[in-house]
């Protein structure tokens, strides 16, 4: 019985569980398919606005659908106008479903990468003040965390019975996160712009995105990387640019849009009135740039002295010319985005796959927490996340569950460092 389980926890045991986790997201995802009946809710209105942008209407002002005017970047048109054509213009519901289910594999193998290397990186002796044997099993359990990366009933719902564009621009971020943890920042920063270019919700990963930058490069070669991002965002938005540079910016940018009520998923506990109010969103703006200030100032740049010490000297003697962590990386980019998430106005049920297979980095760097909370909060947001509709007790039970996943996050003892022990050579930049 011991040895099954230092198997499963250990991190060898890692590609052979994954190997068998993504034959059975294979097969189940085929499963749910052929059982579970389609639901139409945004497919047709992304073919709508699709086949306008086909038909050569480039004014964004223009391109609507049966939910609305399109409200993506240029990115979602050109990714749903291939697979308007490939499902010979939307109707062929069924194939649609299949490349879903292809985009959900091609999602957890990315994931599963990132994970391993994560897990992999902090079992290297390079690293600064790295943990003993048993903490390093602890922190990141193989089992646990391919299981709870592929336990999400919602997630399958989003992917092969709802056909939401948020998956694949998710698919695209973490694209670009394995890129920065491999230290290929410019290919990174082109796919990163290319998720924000199907949906915005990228944004809120990019905070934590600037501060690894100036980390790697230092202040002033930042600006090149964000260069790069703006850059492609441009390419990207050419014809409609040109077209009607004002209505593109209106309704790929808006963020002044509000959402409706009745859908939200968090802060349903208040009255409608309050919900919609400006004060609310004035408030939330400011608890979001607070956080960020927080974690910016006593997290994210803790070991280099602090963010003024970081941008007008690098550092410091412990930590300039040294390469970050996978684990860093990950986790702070994924701390920006779970902040963003937490101070949104309104979620909607397709957007727990903004974050949710973010979650189990972010529960088991609560080092102070013991596994079975880790895993009851894990289950708490699942089952919350799956109760449609929403309503004022789960909105309470998931702003609950969020704060106290934010301060475990704020305030526990990080395990490992942010940088290697030895001087590498400057980031690569293909």
């Amino acid at each position: 019985m011991d040895t099954v389980k230092r198997w499963l926890y250990s991190s060898s045991s890692f590609i052979p569980i994954a190997i068998v986790a993504i034959i059975g997201e294979a097969l189940l995802n085929l499963i749910i398919i052929r059982r579970i009946p389609y639901t139409e809710i945004d497919w047709v209105a992304y073919m709508q606005e699709s086949a306008g942008f086909m038909h050569g209407d480039w004014d964004y002002l223009n391109l609507k659908g049966d939910t609305g005017p399109c409200v993506y970047p240029a990115g979602f048109l050109y990714v749903f106008s291939v697979l308007r054509m490939v499902t010979q213009n939307g109707s062929n519901i069924l194939l649609g479903q299949y490349m879903f289910a292809a985009f959900y594999l091609l999602l957890m193998i990315v994931l599963l990468w990132l994970y391993y290397k994560v897990i992999m990186d902090n079992n290297h002796e390079s690293l600064v003040g790295a943990p003993k044997q048993s903490n390093r099993n602890y922190y990141l359990p193989a089992f646990w965390t391919i299981f709870l990366l592929c336990a999400s009933r919602r997630i399958h719902s989003i992917f092969v019975l709802r056909l939401f564009n948020d998956g694949i621009a998710m698919i695209f971020v973490y694209l670009a996160i394995l890129a920065f943890v491999y230290d290929f920042w410019t290919s990174g920063t082109i796919l990163f712009s290319i998720a924000l270019s199907i949906k915005m919700n990228i944004l809120l990963f990019l905070p934590g995105l600037l501060v690894l930058y100036v980390k790697r490069f230092g202040f002033v070669r930042s600006f090149a990387q964000i260069f790069i991002l703006v850059l492609v965002q441009v390419i990207l938005a050419i014809p409609f640019l040109y077209t009607n540079a004002p209505g593109y910016m209106e309704r790929a940018f808006n963020f002044g849009r509000e959402f409706t009520f009745i859908w939200t998923v968090n802060y349903k506990f208040l009255p409608e009135d309050v919900f919609v109010s400006k004060a609310l969103a004035r408030g939330l703006l400011l608890g979001h740039v607070l956080t960020l200030l927080f974690f910016g100032f006593f997290r994210w740049t803790k070991e280099e002295g602090g963010p003024f010490r970081l941008i007008l000297f690098g550092g410091n003697e412990q930590t300039k010319g040294r390469q970050m962590t996978a684990q860093h990386i990950v986790k702070t980019l994924f701390e920006s985005n779970l902040i963003g998430i937490i101070f949104a106005r309104s979620l909607h049920f397709q957007f727990y796959v903004w974050y949710y297979h973010q979650l189990p980095l972010l529960l088991f760097s609560m080092t102070k927490v013991p596994l079975w909370l880790k895993l009851a909060i894990m289950a708490g947001i699942e089952i919350i996340w799956n109760i449609f509709p929403s309503n004022s007790v789960t909105s309470i039970c998931l702003t609950v569950m969020h704060i106290v996943l934010l301060i475990g996050l704020a305030f526990g003892q990080p395990l490992y460092s942010a940088y290697r022990q030895k001087a590498t050579p400057k980031a690569k930049v293909n």
